[in-house]
């Protein structure tokens, strides 16, 4: 119970300096999106991008769920928190969102209610998404490079005892990293990251894909693929 009460206490410290921050920044934007967890509830996030001392922060705002995704109910959350923590809507000068209707929407989309409140902010649809609606149609010969490449990291990043295993592996190996990165969908599509990930610890994977049953073991032993991709040669075997 003790423990409980701390975390709270500290968590309450971070919200109460964010608000401090943000209620002391000339401006501020948003950015918004819905998302249903595993457990199949709705929730929305916002981020916030603001400034203090010179510098331009961003930082979560909050994650709540809400009973429909509807326009109205969104905003209404959003609404109820900034007026509970006394943010001026009129510092408001930008939103990012995706495109969906119920954020877009002209006459009763998120952004219309925003507008009605915040008469400064301007729309941005979010790039990233904008790209994941373009990964979506991604060419058959680079998604076989993506999707083994995923699959690989969930292999090993997503079972506890792999996870555990290949941290020692690269700890004694003497690597530059010892975790890999997963893929994820919200808020930044990780793709470039998780590839970059792979990339540095290709010969820490292919070591201990050695030792494990993995359908996508042959990938790291294909001794062309090594030569693309820089693997060390005494990890390689070649075919006849």
């Amino acid at each position: 119970m003790t423990l409980s009460w701390r975390i709270q206490d500290m968590a309450a410290n971070v919200k109460d300096i964010l608000m401090k921050c943000v209620n002391n920044s000339r401006y501020f934007a948003l950015q918004l999106d819905e998302m249903t967890d595993i457990a199949a509830v709705a929730n929305l996030l916002a981020y916030i991008r603001y400034e203090w001392e010179g510098k331009v922060l961003e930082d979560i705002l909050f994650c709540r769920s809400v009973p429909r995704t509807t326009a109205e109910q969104l905003f209404q959350l959003l609404d109820e928190f900034v007026k509970e923590h006394g943010i001026d809507w009129q510092h408001c000068v930008g939103v990012c969102t995706d495109g969906a209707r119920a954020m877009v929407g002209r006459h009763s989309g998120v952004m219309a209610y925003i507008r009605k409140v915040a008469h400064n902010a301007t729309w941005v649809h979010c790039s990233i998404h904008q790209e994941a609606l373009a990964a979506k149609k991604m060419p058959v010969e680079m998604k076989g490079v993506l999707d083994p490449a995923v699959k690989t990291v969930n292999f090993i990043k997503a079972r506890p005892m792999n996870s555990r295993i290949f941290s020692v592996l690269c700890n004694e190996m003497g690597s530059a990293h010892v975790q890999l990165l997963l893929h994820t969908e919200v808020w930044w599509l990780s793709r470039g990251k998780v590839l970059t990930r792979l990339f540095e610890l290709c010969s820490e994977i292919q070591l201990f894909l050695t030792d494990h049953s993995f359908q996508f073991t042959s990938c790291f032993e294909d001794f062309i693929l090594a030569l693309v991709i820089g693997l060390p040669l005494q990890y390689t075997h070649t075919s006849k």
